[in-house]
């Protein structure tokens, strides 16, 4: 028997779900901010930059703008860099790969360029 409660088992298991899924259609971002019991593992960067306080509504909002700017810069420069297939399902599951080795350092890059 798990010592987990039921609502975190079944969330548990559907972002475990949701994350199979994403292995064969397009995916190219992916953020697990919760940092207790998420799947994947939270990216405690982001999480940390997005979730600090802030003076003011307009600046929460400032910081999230900036940190999808810097964040799809980053997936440009990124797929600019690699050789991934053309085909859909193949390029899905390439990308898939490569975030799964490359996440932790591309998003401690985002938050890097966000902080400028």
């Amino acid at each position: 028997m798990s010592s987990h409660s039921p609502s975190i088992f079944a969330h548990l298991t559907r972002a475990k779900v949701v994350h199979r899924i994403y292995d064969y259609n397009h995916h190219f971002i992916s953020l697990a901010i919760p940092l207790d019991g998420a799947y994947p593992p939270p990216d405690t960067d982001v999480a940390n930059y997005l979730l600090r306080p802030a003076s003011s509504f307009d600046n929460v909002q400032r910081r999230f703008a900036v940190f999808f700017k810097c964040l799809f810069s980053v997936v440009q420069e990124e797929l600019s860099r690699i050789r991934l297939p053309h085909e859909e399902k193949a390029f899905a599951v390439a990308w898939r790969a490569h975030l799964n080795s490359e996440r932790s350092r591309m998003y401690k890059d985002v938050v890097v360029k966000s902080q400028v």
